[in-house]
């Protein structure tokens, strides 16, 4: 990608709203090729690498749709969204007390 369309894309890219196209991803890859150069914590692998692989189509899919959900739920609603880890644990807790639940009552009955 070429700088000057690369800094067409960013241009128009709103930072209060998600990155809705990987396009926009691409041209912040052209326009700082010595940042994405630079080695990570993450294994020592360069950001260049890491970006590749959080961008495949499938996964960068995966978190735009996430981010476009939020962006046109009304505010009042987006505190009821559980998002984190946090939220993902007390889930599997939640779910787990459940099926400790529902195991012991089986074993009662036997």
């Amino acid at each position: 990608m070429s700088e000057a369309a690369a800094k067409r894309i960013i241009a128009h890219v709103n930072p209060s709203e998600p990155w809705a196209s990987r396009e926009a991803m691409a041209a912040l890859r052209a326009l700082f090729p010595s940042e994405v150069v630079r080695r990570s914590h993450v294994m020592g692998k360069s950001l260049f690498r890491l970006m590749y692989a959080a961008t495949a189509p499938s996964k960068l899919e995966w978190y735009l749709n996430n981010q476009r959900a939020l962006h046109h739920m009304p505010l009042g609603r987006r505190g009821l969204v559980a998002m984190g880890t946090t939220a993902n644990e007390a889930m599997h807790h939640e779910i787990n007390a459940w099926f400790r639940t529902v195991s012991v009552s089986n074993d009662a009955e036997r």
